[in-house]
């Protein structure tokens, strides 16, 4: 239920039980808590819907669970909340031809199918928080930005166009959450830009992060 308070709520997706992936979902839910997310508004959907590192799960990463939680945000975040999204795990696309063009279709591997970038896009419509951040740290990640509502904000570990990269401990993903904690009032576009320089791949230009959002709101600090 909506109560017009200032909350914050997250949810973690990632369909793969591989180590750097667990790592990160472990990573990113510590620099939560310390950031004042809630531990039962953090919502961690994994491989096996069991407990991995330091983070807790409430149930696999299945198409079915990531929808109907969705709508529990859906039904919880108002205008005065923050809401995180971030999506780990094997990206790709496929194509389709039509009357206007080859229609490329992103999605991301689940534990049990996938989601697309019309279904993360139509699921996010719904949710209206204050601050919106959506974190895609798989291959061709900034294709699963390509509906995504205007009012949040997007970063994309690789360009929608390339394949990522990323190994145990050293993911732009989990480095753009752990900068959070590294700066006062740091904001998403500082802790974006320090990611690049610590990510291995992106500091030697093998992958390209992207932030994709309208203009000025890189310049929000981070929740």
């Amino acid at each position: 239920i909506k109560n017009q308070k200032e909350d914050k709520y997250a949810l973690l997706i990632c369909g793969s039980n591989e180590r750097r992936f667990i790592y990160d979902l472990s990573a990113i839910y510590q620099v939560l808590l310390r950031r004042g997310f809630p531990d039962k508004n953090i919502i961690i959907l994994d491989k096996e819907g069991t407990e991995e590192f330091l983070y807790h799960s409430d149930g696999i990463a299945t198409e079915d669970n990531v929808k109907n939680v969705f709508q529990h945000l859906s039904e919880k975040v108002d205008s005065l909340d923050t809401l995180v999204v971030h999506i780990d795990d094997h990206g790709s696309f496929q194509n389709y031809p039509t009357r206007f063009g080859v229609y490329e279709l992103h999605y991301v591997t689940l534990a049990k199918g996938n989601i697309t970038k019309n279904e993360l896009g139509l699921y996010l419509s719904r949710i209206k928080p204050k601050i919106g951040i959506v974190t895609v740290d798989t291959c061709y990640a900034e294709g699963m930005l390509g509906e995504l509502p205007e009012e949040y904000i997007g970063i994309a570990g690789t360009k929608e166009d390339r394949i990522g990269l990323s190994s145990e401990r050293d993911s732009f993903g989990g480095y753009f959450y752990i900068s959070w904690c590294e700066k006062e009032n740091i904001t998403i576009r500082e802790a974006f830009e320090k990611a690049k320089k610590r990510h291995t791949y992106s500091a030697e230009g093998r992958v390209e992060p992207v932030i994709k959002c309208k203009e000025g709101l890189e310049d929000t600090k981070v929740p």
